[in-house]
């Protein structure tokens, strides 16, 4: 795991302790499914992709409907904002 990826890592876990209320040393499955497994509602997702792509600087603009429909896990949203940024995806 690059620096980068661990940056991200580190944000989508935090915003999912945030959302959910999880306590802090209870580990996160980054490969559960948010609303499937987490219990996610719409809104809370929404509002975690919105949160990370503002901390990692990405407009959230710049995601398709491919990439969201995509973001079932955290690790999920790691790898579509990691991959969005390293191409320089802009508004």
């Amino acid at each position: 795991m690059t620096d980068s990826d661990a940056r991200i890592d580190d944000k989508v876990e935090r915003c999912y302790r945030e959302l959910l209320g999880a306590p802090r040393d209870q580990p996160i499955d980054m490969r559960r499914r948010l609303v499937e497994d987490d219990g996610f509602s719409s809104l809370q997702l929404v509002s975690l992709v919105t949160t990370v792509c503002d901390e990692t600087g990405l407009p959230l603009t710049v995601l398709t409907e491919q990439d969201i429909a995509r973001m079932k896990t955290a690790n999920d949203i790691v790898a579509i904002i990691r991959t969005a940024l390293e191409a320089g995806r802009t508004a």
